[in-house]
């Protein structure tokens, strides 16, 4: 069986005037049969479409974790010498606090009606400000430029945020519950995967300058996902009356 898109399945029962989603499985206020082949519902989804919507997890990985851990203390040493302590930890609070706009990320994003879906343009929107800040931090470590190194970290990170804080949406828009632990294992693997050939890179292979041309292409491969268009459709009942009842 297919795996149809989104809005055929997870927003079967919006309500018709509140617009609030109902609970699955449920239209007009009536159980659906899920054994009878209701449009609203879908087969197992397919290994292709869970790497497709998890892709983005192999770039945050890579990114995150060899930006942390290889990246930021060779550039601290680089900068700022002596001081390199000090502002490793600064370094990373910047990082951190950028971690702060995910929730209102996720609060406009659910609540999007863009043309063009719920989350896709605030993918993008943030995979281009992820994109600018590491070139940027690149610039900076050719010119030695510590305090603007600091901003262009700050940028960058926080449109990594602004990506993740819609990617984690992906799976509860697209996967049914049942399928959820196997959607969740794509996730986890595409994030470890990500982190361990990160550090495989940079240990043995890549400088630390390159880093930065490798985090805007694995950003951009991988974002937006190549999903179905996951605004809900207002009301998937062809008729015309919002009254249940004739």
């Amino acid at each position: 069986m297919r795996f149809v898109p989104e809005m055929d399945v997870r927003y079967s029962g919006i309500g018709e005037d509140d617009g609030e989603p109902s609970d699955l499985g449920e239209e007009d206020g009536e159980q659906i049969d899920l054994s009878a082949g209701s449009p609203h519902v879908t087969a197992q989804p397919g290994m292709l479409f869970l790497l497709s919507i998890n892709s983005f997890g192999f770039s945050y990985g890579m990114t995150v974790s060899t930006l942390g851990l290889v990246i930021l203390p060779s550039e601290a040493v680089y900068l700022y010498h002596d001081r390199h302590a000090v502002m490793l930890g600064v370094m990373l609070g910047c990082t951190g606090i950028t971690q702060l706009i995910c929730p209102a990320i996720g609060y406009t994003s659910d609540r999007s009606t863009s043309r063009y879906g719920r989350r896709r343009p605030t993918m993008v929107a943030g995979a281009l400000i992820a994109c600018l800040g590491h070139c940027a931090m690149l610039a900076c470590h050719h010119y030695r430029i510590g305090h603007l190194y600091l901003v262009s970290l700050t940028v960058a990170v926080f449109g990594m945020n602004c990506c993740y804080a819609c990617y984690t949406a992906l799976l509860p828009d697209f996967v049914l519950p049942e399928h959820m632990g196997k959607a969740s294992g794509v996730m986890a693997s595409m994030t470890i995967l990500g982190s361990f050939l990160g550090f495989a890179l940079f240990g043995f292979y890549l400088d630390v300058e390159h880093s930065y041309p490798l985090y805007c292409a694995a950003v951009l491969a991988t974002n937006p996902n190549p999903s179905p268009n996951p605004n809900p459709s207002p009301n998937p009942n062809p008729n015309p009356n919002p009254n249940p009842n004739p």
